[in-house]
């Protein structure tokens, strides 16, 4: 169905086009995807040849960021590298540096910190810090503990110590106890199966640091770009999905408090527009504005019948003029979560051109029946 079809409006007898629909639908839209695009990650790692830094990213985002090649010189002792599905998240790789040195590996650090803070582009800001410990070392080093301790008291990025290729428990619980003595925030991870003598380990530990990482990563956007990215945590993605759709429930509501004649701009509808195109970029799913235009349009179908046709500006129903705000809430996180409660149930359902499966629109039917369309 095209949306600027010609319609006929029941309350005024007239027939009305919705190219406005369609053509701000198209605006708004695009803006969230220029907004997606404007979003970035940059993640700087320390820890010395062997620490399991490469593997450890991979098991994160599920995709080889080739730390372990050549990256393009930063520093003296600093590459970055750029991954292959977004040029805008960024590792940090300092396997120049040589960490039994504290105070110089310390200046590298905060050099390269200062150099991308300097920039006029907020997105080149380093968001985090990783410190790799392998625990097959057997010891966390004083040399490590001045060195992060510095690294959290001196410079405004959040660190983790992560201990990677912790197989042996009580190697890595007596690292974790030397760590925690120091207030040091860390994550102990086995990023890949391992076969020992005493049978396989299984990898374990990643969703873990994942959520620690998503929930202290201070810039909004780069914590948007983490929910993207990581391929670990379903939690991670999920709580970001639900920030969005919070975000546009907000919107709504204050649309709803304030008068709007029928024939204007329909923001209500251009914010769950942009709400479902956000929580599609989170889950990382590639679908068609038109696709989601006709989710909103088949739940509106199915569930007002005629009433549709007088507020299908704005997709629900109104009382005169006057979008109640109660309703425009009601009705946006109904469609936020059912959607989101479909990507948790079938993650890998949702292709371009493909059918929305029949339970998601019986969901969102069952709920939307709850809502009180009436002026509060």
């Amino acid at each position: 169905m095209k949306w600027n079809e010609k319609k006929h409006n029941e309350s005024s007898g007239t027939e009305i086009y919705h190219s406005d629909f369609d053509n701000k639908a198209e605006e708004i839209s695009e803006k969230f995807y220029a907004y997606g695009k404007n979003n970035h990650l940059n993640i700087v790692l320390i820890g010395k040849t062997g620490a399991g830094k490469s593997t450890l990213i991979n098991a994160i985002f599920g995709e080889n960021m080739a730390i372990t090649g050549v990256g393009k010189p930063i520093t003296p002792k600093t590459e970055a590298f750029t991954s292959p599905t977004n040029p805008n998240f960024k590792i940090y790789d300092t396997k120049g540096i040589e960490l039994s040195e504290p105070d110089k590996a310390f200046n590298e650090v905060s050099k390269l910190i200062i150099s991308k803070q300097k920039t006029r582009d907020t997105g080149d800001d380093i968001d985090f810090i990783f410190y790799c410990i392998a625990t097959t070392d057997a010891r966390v080093q004083d040399f490590d503990i001045k060195l992060v301790k510095r690294l959290i008291n001196k410079t405004s990025v959040p660190v983790v110590v992560v201990l990677t290729k912790s197989i042996d428990e009580d190697e890595t619980k007596q690292m974790k106890v030397e760590l925690d003595k120091e207030n040091i925030s860390v994550a102990a991870v086995n990023s890949v199966p391992k076969k020992t003598k005493a049978g396989e380990i299984e990898s374990y530990g990643i969703e873990e640091l994942v959520d620690y990482v998503y929930k202290n990563i201070e810039n909004t956007r780069s914590k948007i770009e983490f929910a993207k990215m990581q391929k670990a945590s379903l939690k991670t993605k999920k709580d970001s999905a639900l920030v969005a759709i919070h975000t546009a429930s907000v919107a709504s509501g204050a649309v709803g408090a304030i008068p709007i004649p029928g024939a204007d701009a329909p923001l209500i509808v251009i914010t769950q527009l942009g709400m479902l195109t956000s929580i599609n970029s989170i889950f990382d799913i590639k679908v068609s504005d038109g696709f989601l235009k006709d989710i909103l349009l088949d739940v509106l179908a199915a569930n007002l019948g005629k009433a549709a046709a007088k507020a299908l500006i704005k997709l629900i129903p109104v009382a005169g003029e006057v979008i109640d705000a109660g309703v425009a809430i009601a009705f946006t996180e109904t469609l936020g979560f059912g959607y989101l409660n479909l990507l948790l149930k079938y993650p890998n359902i949702l292709e371009i051109g493909k059918s929305l499966p029949p339970e998601f629109l019986e969901y969102l039917k069952e709920e939307i029946k709850n809502i009180n369309f009436k002026k509060h």
